[in-house]
């Protein structure tokens, strides 16, 4: 019994930091992802839903929606990305990965925020096109859309910038 009631903790702790990572990456603002993933989570709770991924992302978008609109910022979007949006990054890159993931950076950041979204979800947290969809309530269709135009720009973003070795004459 004690494995079983382990095994849900994992679960419930990998869908909180996936949900975390989420509400990080709409709103690069550490304390507001904590606040919006709170309130999802205690929305959730009190509606007596599932504290599943579906179910959470969506929970956390919708805070997000709110906040949006509550601060003004009219139509919801993802905050530009730059280096700080990931403090850990210097830590984990060399000084030759440390171009290609500022180039990353600068190519996510030009995506436009329904691709970055699309992008994020599916690369990030593994999630179908279908799940997208139930999530951000689009068709699945636009959502495979936006996930190609994004995956296209960001490829067409790195092969321009990043030369090969044997190209920096």
């Amino acid at each position: 019994m004690a494995d079983r009631s382990n095994g849900s903790q994992s679960t419930l702790r990998e869908t909180l930091l996936v949900a975390y990572r989420y509400a990080l990456a709409l709103t690069h603002d550490e304390w507001l992802a904590n606040d919006m993933l709170g309130d999802a989570c205690l929305s959730v709770l009190r509606a007596g839903g599932p504290l599943d991924n579906a179910y959470l992302l969506k929970a956390v978008r919708s805070r997000f929606i709110d906040h949006c609109r509550r601060t003004g910022d009219g139509r919801p979007r993802v905050v530009p990305l730059n280096g700080e949006a990931c403090p850990s990054r210097s830590e984990r890159t060399t000084h030759g990965d440390a171009d290609h993931a500022t180039t990353l950076d600068e190519a996510l950041a030009a995506l436009r925020p329904e691709e970055r979204e699309v992008l994020f979800l599916h690369a990030v947290t593994g999630l179908t096109a279908k799940e997208i969809a139930t999530i951000s309530d689009q068709p699945r269709s636009t959502v495979l859309s936006l996930l190609q135009r994004g995956r296209n720009k960001v490829r067409q973003r790195m092969q321009t910038t990043l030369k090969p070795v044997g190209d920096q004459g």
